[in-house]
């Protein structure tokens, strides 16, 4: 809890305005590289169907060959409350509005608390968004991340496997390796090569979205814009952009400096969600025995992968 000595700084001394040393707030990111869950009932709860293999030969006056549609497994998703409280004391406001402490009073420093707080919950939904990438190769549950996936392994596996049918094994988790053309182009054909349930190839990608930390802020312009072959001394095309792929990177500064970490998602396609079930909401009360404000913000939210198809990570 603040006391009123904590906050003598500003009033005894700041005759003008407190200023926060920083600058203009960055543009939210975990909404460029996670899509809008559904939170209109109570849990999210998706279920994923299955559909129907490639037709079987019959002999002539034999037997149809049978198959049928199939539900795979069902999905919740719980939303997760966050909370933040700040206690002042009384007399703090009082004395900022009516200069009660100088003569000449002005601090306006603590009469944006709801913004403060909005700031808050922002860097909160930031931070839930980096599991993605920070723990999308673990299947341990904790408060905030699912771990597991509908097939009982990690979001980012080398194992999955399909649902139907001869069994068919993909990864989406690439081989770690230092960022160029080639690990970039991999990834890619990676994220093409994963089949369907029933073991069908999907369609091309066509959006790629790169989502990496500082440490590739430099080295990501330097691939996918190049118009000839990176690392190279050669005049060849960069085949980075002689097919048609609309790379979109996506700096997440929330990612430490050192990570070397970074997504490939199919933007189209993917099923990285964030759940936001209760905005930030701010209210402000009194503790009638002390007479102290009361700031308090409250949110219900969460983030899940309801599959984990068009996603693929190298870190």
């Amino acid at each position: 809890m603040n006391t009123l000595d904590q906050f003598a700084g500003f009033l005894y001394r700041a005759q003008d305005v407190g200023f926060e040393e920083t600058r203009d707030k960055i543009p939210t990111v975990y909404t460029e590289f996670t899509k809008k869950g559904n939170t209109k009932k109570a849990d999210a709860r998706t279920i994923t169907g299955i559909k129907l293999g490639p037709l079987a030969f019959t002999a002539q006056g034999g037997g149809p060959h049978f198959d049928e549609y199939a539900p795979g497994t069902e999905r919740v998703t719980k939303y997760i409350k966050l909370s933040l409280v700040v206690v002042t004391p009384e007399e703090l406001m009082s004395d900022m509005y009516s200069g009660g402490r100088v003569d000449d009073d002005k601090v306006k420093l603590f009469l944006d608390i709801p913004k403060d707080f909005a700031a808050s919950a922002t860097w909160s939904y930031e931070i839930l968004a980096l599991q993605f990438q920070q723990l999308g190769t673990s299947t341990s549950v904790t408060n905030t991340w699912n771990g597991l996936g509908r097939d009982s392994l990690a979001l980012f596996s080398t194992a999955h496997v399909t649902a139907k049918g001869t069994p068919v094994t993909w990864s989406n988790r690439q081989t770690v390796t230092a960022m160029n053309a080639v690990s970039l182009m991999e990834g890619v054909t990676m994220l093409e090569a994963t089949p369907s349930e029933v073991g069908q190839p999907l369609g091309s990608v066509k959006r790629v979205g790169i989502v990496h930390g500082r440490y590739w802020e430099w080295r990501v312009p330097e691939l996918v814009k190049s118009m000839k072959q990176p690392d190279t001394p050669n005049n060849q095309d960069n085949a980075m952009r002689l097919r048609g792929v609309e790379w979109v990177p996506i700096l997440n500064p929330y990612l430490s400096a050192t990570d070397a970490t970074w997504m490939l998602l199919d933007l189209d396609n993917h099923e990285l969600m964030f759940f936001m079930k209760q905005k930030a909401t701010y209210s402000r009360g009194v503790n009638d025995f002390n007479g102290n404000q009361i700031n308090r913000c409250v949110t219900r939210c969460a983030t899940d992968f309801h599959s984990a198809k068009g996603a693929l990570l190298n870190g």
